[in-house]
C-alpha cells in the first residue's frame, strides 16, 4: 500500500517469499539426511527451469509479474522434490495442528537461543546498510525505498566471494566434524575411560581448528584476488572509481566475517547455543556502532565500520570457540545431567 505495488504483484511476492522459506525448511531436513545429491539435482533442475522461464518471459512477455512467477515455479520444483524424499523418510500417519503447534512452542522454549541468534545474525547483516541509507550517501527511489548505490553494490560484490568457502565449510561441518563429534559422544555413552574421552575431545578440537584454518586460507586467497583486481571490477561493472577503495575494505572485512561465521556455527554443533547467541548480538551491536561512528569521518572511511565490526567479532568468536573446546567434557556431562533431571532456567543458562 505504501509503495503502490499492484495487488497481483504483491500476491506474487508473498508467494515467492513463502516458497523460499519452505525451501529452507526442506533443506534443513535434507541436510540431516545428508542427501546432498538430491539437493544438487533439485537446485540444478529448478534453476534451469527458472532461467528458461525468465528468458522466455523476457523475450515474449517482459514484466515483473512474469519474472516473479518464473522464480516461484523454479524454487517450488526444488521444494517439492526435496519434500517428497523427506516425507518418504519421515512418514507420519496424520498431522494434527494442535499437536504440531504444541511441539513447536515446546521446541521454541527449549531452543530459544537459536531463534534469537538467527534474528541477531540477519539483523547484523543489514544494520550497516540501513544506517548508511539514512546518511548523506543514501538516495531516495521513486518507490519510496532508500539505497546507497556506492556502498550496497561494493559490499554485495565482496560478499559474493564468501560463497565458495562457506559451501566448503558446511560440507566439512556436516560430514567430517559431525562424524568426529558422534564418535566423541559414543566414547562417552560407551563408558570409555577418562583418557579416551579426553583424547577424542582433543582430536575433535584439533580437526575443527585445522579445518577452520585451511578454509580461512582459501578465503584469504579469494579476498586478496578481489583486492588486487578491484580496479578491473570497477571498470567492468561501470562503478564509480571511489568504489575500488570500498571494495578493498569490504574484501578485507569478508575474510574476518567468514572466520566469525565458521567459529560461531561450530559452537552450535557442540551445543553451545547461548554463546552463539551472544556472539551474534555482539556482532549486531558492533556493526551498528562502528558503522554509525564512521558517518562522522571523511567519505574515504566508508565501509571501515563494517571492517572493524567483522575484525572484532571474529576475535571474539575464535576466543569463545577455544574456551568452549577447553570445557567441552564438562559441558557435555552437564547437559546430560540436565536431560535426566531438568532444572531451573538459570541453571540451563550456565
Amino acid at each position: 500500500m505504501l509503495l503502490n505495488v499492484p495487488l497481483i504483484e504483491l500476491l506474487a511476492i508473498i508467494i515467492s517469499c513463502i516458497i523460499a522459506n519452505l525451501l529452507w525448511i526442506a533443506l534443513g531436513f535434507s541436510s540431516s539426511l545428508q542427501n546432498y545429491k538430491s539437493v544438487s539435482l533439485s537446485f540444478a533442475t529448478g534453476l534451469l527451469l527458472t532461467i528458461s522461464l525468465v528468458i522466455y518471459s523476457t523475450a515474449h512477455h517482459p514484466s515483473e509479474l512474469h519474472l516473479l512467477l518464473a522464480f516461484s515455479l523454479g524454487f517450488l520444483l526444488c521444494f517439492i522434490w526435496l519434500s517428497i524424499q523427506v516425507f518418504f523418510t519421515f512418514p507420519a500417519s496424520s498431522y494434527i495442528f494442535k499437536e504440531t503447534w504444541e511441539y513447536l512452542t515446546g521446541a521454541l522454549k527449549r531452543y530459544w537461543p537459536l531463534a534469537l541468534a538467527a534474528t541477531f545474525n540477519i539483523s547484523a547483516l543489514w544494520v550497516d546498510k540501513i544506517i548508511i541509507w539514512q546518511s548523506h550517501e543514501g538516495q531516495l527511489l521513486p518507490s519510496g525505498l532508500r539505497h546507497a548505490p556506492a556502498y550496497d553494490s561494493s559490499i554485495f560484490i565482496a560478499q559474493l566471494i564468501l560463497i565458495p568457502p562457506l559451501a566448503l565449510f558446511l560440507i566439512e561441518a556436516e560430514t567430517n566434524f559431525f562424524r568426529n563429534f558422534r564418535s566423541y559422544i559414543r566414547t562417552i555413552t560407551g563408558h570409555g575411560t577418562l583418557f579416551d574421552i579426553r583424547a577424542k575431545s582433543q582430536e575433535l578440537k584439533t580437526e575443527a581448528i585445522y579445518t577452520l584454518g585451511r578454509l580461512t586460507l582459501i578465503q584469504l586467497g579469494l579476498c586478496a584476488l578481489l583486492i588486487l583486481f578491484s580496479p578491473l571490477v570497477v571498470e567492468y561493472l561501470n562503478f564509480e572509481y571511489r568504489q575500488a577503495a570500498i571494495i578493498r575494505i569490504a574484501a578485507a572485512s569478508v575474510l574476518f566475517q567468514f572466520v566469525f561465521f565458521a567459529a560461531s556455527t561450530t559452537l552450535i554443533f557442540i551445543n553451545r547455543n547461548m554463546e552463539n547467541m551472544l556472539l551474534q548480538l555482539a556482532f549486531l551491536l558492533l556493526n551498528a556502532v562502528c558503522t554509525y561512528a564512521t558517518l562522522y569521518l571523511p567519505a574515504e572511511y566508508l565501509g571501515f565500520g563494517y571492517f572493524v565490526a567483522c575484525l572484532s567479532a571474529s576475535f571474539l568468536a575464535v576466543a569463545t570457540l577455544q574456551n568452549a573446546f577447553g570445557r567441552l567434557d564438562q559441558h557435555i556431562f552437564f547437559q546430560a545431567r540436565l536431560s535426566l533431571r531438568p532444572n531451573s532456567w538459570y541453571e540451563a543458562l550456565r
